[in-house]
């Protein structure tokens, strides 16, 4: 933790900014630069730093009950999920407290395939939707190349407009996934 906390001291807020000022013009859509304020702003922040360091070293205990769950999927016919969840990140105001699941990703004998709300564009704010069509087709392209990084990166977003909502199993023919499933289209 201490080699963390040492590097977020050093690291130069201003000069990453002058980085990401140099890059191209067609690379700096407005809700990556948003988002860039936002994450160098906290890095910025003694206080931040140190809560995330706490929380990141309180977290092993999930993490390795995650890694078991990810680890003993034994069952056949039981498939994992992980549903990720829109929100409004907090510097745009008042975060939502409602949280509706636009992206399910689906694994089972090793593949995974991500679904998506069709209505998705009209539950999200209109300066996310670059960020989420991104994020759909990385996932689309990683999933092909390396399906269980993956689904685990997935399981645990808590930072952006897309965070983990929840991870599990279940079964294929349980009616309320075929419902649920039936409303999501695969992202092609």
């Amino acid at each position: 933790m201490l080699t963390l906390s040492g590097f977020a001291d050093k690291l130069s807020v201003r000069g990453l900014w002058d980085q990401a000022q140099a890059l191209p013009s067609e690379w700096k859509v407005d809700s990556a630069v948003r988002n860039l304020a936002m994450c160098l702003d906290r890095l910025s922040n003694p206080r931040f730093i140190r809560v995330s360091l706490e929380l990141m070293s309180n977290s092993r205990c999930q993490t390795s009950a995650r890694e078991q769950l990810f680890s003993n999927t034994e069952e056949p016919d039981q498939s994992r999920f992980c549903a990720l969840a829109y929100r409004v990140p907090e510097y745009r105001g008042t975060p939502s407290r409602e949280q509706k699941v636009i992206v399910l990703l689906v694994e089972d004998d090793g593949s995974v395939n991500v679904f998506v709300d069709p209505n998705w564009q009209e539950v999200t704010e209109t300066s996310d939707h670059d960020y989420i069509y991104a994020i759909l087709a990385d996932f689309k392209n990683r999933a092909k190349i390396d399906a269980k990084a993956l689904f685990q990166q997935a399981s645990s977003l808590s930072v952006g407009s897309l965070v983990t909502s929840e991870v599990g199993t279940f079964q294929l023919n349980d009616p309320g996934w075929t419902d649920l499933l039936g409303r999501m289209v695969e992202v092609d």
